[in-house]
């Protein structure tokens, strides 16, 4: 940019005749060589700062020195190649002073946006640490509710129905496995994280039969499509906890649907469902809320609808990932 300016500034004071083409094409060529030159040297001390030091080299200090560097030295090598013969010759000399000046303000400003930027960078990774932080102790959180009442319910069933209980036991020690091999995946197959909740629901009609039922509809198109792990399984949880208590039968439904380019899952229930306002500042909601966020920004859409007595239903579009 600052050789812009140079050239910018030469084309003004041939026009004014105090510079011939001659001259201007040699001072050029010479200034863009020593520009080049500075560069060089500042990419190669970078390089070597990089690999013998521990200086931060992308600062915005480190940014300015270099390009300042390369800049006043072109500056200086221009101004001092221009003899003072005469009146014009001196103001031409000195005209070469104001693409130095321009040019520095222009470094610096460009320096500060890059370090705004950096710090805005900055600040969005930490929030993401942060935000996966909170999301992954909210979940550890509400696993050992859920496995504190499995061993209550196989307990409970290992005597009087021990093949109920070997079921249970059975879901469970998949459910877990899949819980092990999947947690630190950032996306996994629909149909993974589908047979993980198919198991937790049949833990928890076997646990509040014959009261809780539930159906799984997966397009086959969309079964190798990937999501986030554990997307949908606050929803659920929600669905049966808030219900299951109050409302003696309960109807779960979840399915898949594939659009071309976008993948759309609902997840309904006909329980007693809740007013807008509760929705939106509901723990569970919360987590998937985030979790959409974090892993799409913008790309997805997500809606609850829910009337009191007529049930809630949870509907959440994808981009569709492989």
């Amino acid at each position: 940019m600052p050789c812009i300016n140079w050239l910018f500034f030469t084309l003004i004071i041939i026009q004014q005749g105090t510079l011939s083409q001659q001259r201007f094409w040699s001072i050029a060529v010479l200034v863009w060589i020593v520009a080049i030159v500075c560069m060089a040297i500042a990419v190669m001390a970078e390089h070597l700062g990089r690999r013998f030091t521990q200086l931060e080299i992308d600062s915005s200090q480190f940014f300015v020195a270099k390009y300042l560097l390369g800049m006043w030295l072109a500056v200086i090598v221009a101004w001092a190649i221009l003899p003072l013969q005469n009146g014009s010759d001196n103001v031409a000399r000195n005209t070469f002073l104001v693409p130095g000046i321009i040019g520095t303000i222009e470094v610096l400003l460009i320096a500060t946006a890059r370090h705004i930027i950096r710090q805005r960078d900055v600040y969005i990774q930490i929030e993401g640490l942060l935000k996966a932080a909170e999301l992954k102790a909210v979940k550890s959180k509400l696993n050992p509710h859920f496995l504190f009442n499995s061993l209550n319910l196989i307990t409970a069933e290992i005597r009087e129905r021990p093949e109920v209980a070997t079921a249970v036991i059975r879901d469970l020690s998949d459910l877990l496995r899949g819980v092990l091999e999947t947690h630190s995946r950032a996306l996994v197959p629909i149909a993974t994280d589908m047979d993980l909740i198919e198991r937790y629901l049949r833990i928890q009609a076997t646990r509040f039969d014959p009261g809780l039922s539930f159906e799984i509809e997966v397009d086959e198109r969309t079964r190798q499509l990937s999501f986030p792990p554990f997307l949908l399984q606050p929803i659920v949880e929600n669905a049966v906890t808030h219900n299951i208590a109050i409302r003696p039968k309960l109807h779960i439904r979840i399915q898949t649907i594939y659009r071309g380019v976008e993948l759309e899952i609902i997840v309904a229930d006909d329980g007693i469902g809740f007013e807008p306002e509760r929705g939106r500042s509901g723990l569970g909601l919360q987590i998937v809320r985030d979790t959409l966020a974090m892993c799409y920004g913008e790309q997805h859409r997500f809606s609850v609808l829910s009337k009191p007595d007529m049930g809630t239903t949870v509907t959440i579009v994808l981009p569709v990932v492989s």
